[in-house]
């Protein structure tokens, strides 16, 4: 009988890590894999699964709360001094053809033309793709959990 219950502790590890994997693979099929505007090159979204004996944690790891939740509007070319108070960024200044330096503008690789600061950005609405990812892979992980924890109960007890 020792056999059946170590196939069976087994089994239930195999079975959380394929459930897992499935998951994962929901999340990777509806988010995409860079978040554009975000950085010089695009943040990087990524998720890993790491499954121990009979559980699973996964971890995101980019800019996922962008396009996960409701970003409010806020302003584009300001910072925070000293107690919070409010600035203009340092770095918001170009070069005009005079040499003189002009703050207050931004300039991104965008701008054909240096933009006055501040911006009001209105905000987003999330997207939630993590979460539609998750609750498209549940019911093929919950098939994939009980037809491997089924397989090896047969296997086990013949």
């Amino acid at each position: 009988m020792h056999h059946a219950a170590d196939a069976m502790s087994k089994a239930q590890a195999k079975a959380v890590k394929a459930a897992s994997d499935r998951l994962l693979q929901g999340v990777k099929a509806t988010s995409p894999a860079r978040l554009s505007h975000v950085g010089k090159k695009g943040g990087a979204l990524s998720v890993s699964v790491k499954s121990e004996a009979m559980q699973s944690s996964g971890s995101a790891k980019g800019p996922w709360p962008i396009i996960e939740y409701d970003t409010p509007s806020h302003l584009i070319g300001i910072g925070r001094g000293a107690g919070g108070a409010l600035r203009k960024t340092k770095r918001a200044k170009v070069k005009v053809s005079n040499g003189a330096a002009l703050g207050g503008f931004l300039k991104g690789s965008r701008y054909s033309h240096p933009v006055r600061g501040p911006i009001v950005h209105p905000g987003t609405k999330g997207k939630m793709v993590f979460h539609k990812g998750v609750d498209l892979a549940t019911p093929a992980a919950k098939v994939e959990l009980h037809k491997t924890t089924w397989n090896a109960v047969k296997a086990a007890l013949g």
